[in-house]
């Protein structure tokens, strides 16, 4: 396996500003490609309310 048994046990998921701008990069070459029909906003598409929610959540169970 090229990412080794334990990947998901590596994977760490935020909305940092590095995350947004790869997400708009990528969102920005599917437009370019034709695989989008139109330009996505990704910072407008974004709601990090569930995302704060589940990290509470998640503190709490700590």
């Amino acid at each position: 396996m090229a990412y080794g048994l334990d990947a998901h046990e590596r994977l760490d998921t935020t909305l940092s500003e590095a995350n947004i701008a790869g997400l708009q990069d990528f969102s920005d070459f599917l437009l370019r490609w034709g695989f989008l029909p139109a330009a996505v906003d990704v910072r407008a598409w974004i709601d990090a309310r569930p995302f704060e929610a589940a990290l509470a959540l998640r503190r709490q169970a700590a």
